[in-house]
């Protein structure tokens, strides 16, 4: 390891990367723990071995999130580590949905993918488009 590359882990280390404070009561937090909770009670029998793998993906995402709560950056980053999962898991409920509520629950992850990119540009303020 050169310098540089200690200088970049350090920035995580010792809480110096300018994180705004990790809420556990996010929008985004609450839908995963409802619909991953939603999945272990009512569908947990009915997943096969892949959809069993992606609920303990995420609920290891949880975890890391929460254990790493006080140190702001590293809680960020090993949640985004499993967040290809989260999408898998919010996409699941459409496989055994009946037809007339996957219409309903489509919109739904429209509606709240939408809050979430205009929320995103907020936050990248440089980068925000005219129109928002």
């Amino acid at each position: 390891f050169g310098l540089n590359d200690f200088v970049r882990i350090s920035a995580y280390l010792n809480g110096d990367y300018d994180v705004k404070g990790l809420s556990l009561f996010s929008v985004y937090f609450i839908i995963k723990v409802f619909l991953l909770a939603y999945v272990i009670c009512f569908r947990w029998r009915s997943l096969e071995y892949i959809g069993r793998l992606v609920v303990y993906l995420v609920m290891a995402g949880l975890f890391f999130q929460v254990a790493l709560l006080n140190n702001d950056a590293l809680a960020l980053r090993s949640a985004e580590i499993f967040a290809v999962f989260d999408l898998i898991l919010i996409i699941s409920p459409l496989l055994f949905l009946p037809a007339f509520l996957r219409v309903g629950y489509s919109m739904f992850i429209y509606l709240i993918g939408g809050v979430f990119f205009v929320s995103a540009l907020k936050i990248m303020n440089p980068y925000a488009l005219a129109s928002f």
